[in-house]
């Protein structure tokens, strides 16, 4: 009787990360005091971080790293309700700090967003640069959850990616 329900949970999964792949954008969801905030980004999706750029002074990041609770959502757009699916997670997000890592991450990001290198690169020596306007972070997730309504309505299952 298990495997039907681990072949079920692997098929979902499967989707989840198609789903991954295909997005561009992760709407990060930060509060502080009862003041919340819904932010969208695009990452790039290193198993089990998802990775992303963003201003050090924006109002997100300010309530991320106040406030260890953070959340994300990715989703396809749908025509109608049966057509919806998408990711929900529960998280941190913390400033990337390793060189090594920033540097195979920004590769990624480069790779799958090229027009983003204006926004990387340092406008003297035309090289990629980590300065004050922006900064590499990871959202963490520590719970995920992938829903899909073609298997019926707000049908979801908690998945490890």
């Amino acid at each position: 009787m298990k495997a039907p329900q681990r072949s079920t949970e692997e098929a979902w999964r499967r989707q989840a990360m198609a789903l991954i792949e295909r997005q561009k954008t992760l709407v990060l969801a930060t509060s502080d005091q009862n003041h919340p905030w819904a932010a969208p980004v695009y990452y790039v999706h290193i198993n089990p971080d998802f990775y992303f750029f963003s201003n050090p002074r924006s109002k997100h990041i300010a309530q991320a790293l106040a406030n260890k609770a953070n959340s994300a959502a990715l989703f396809s757009d749908a025509e109608q309700w049966q057509q919806i699916e998408g990711i929900q997670m529960s998280g941190r997000i913390k400033t990337v700090r390793k060189k090594i890592e920033r540097l195979k991450v920004t590769a990624h990001y480069l790779k799958k967003f090229p027009t983003a290198r204006s926004l990387l690169t340092d406008k003297e020596n035309r090289e990629i640069s980590f300065g004050a306007s922006v900064s590499l972070y990871t959202f963490r997730p520590e719970r995920v959850y992938y829903m899909n309504n073609r298997m019926g309505l707000g049908a979801r299952m908690e998945l490890t990616l």
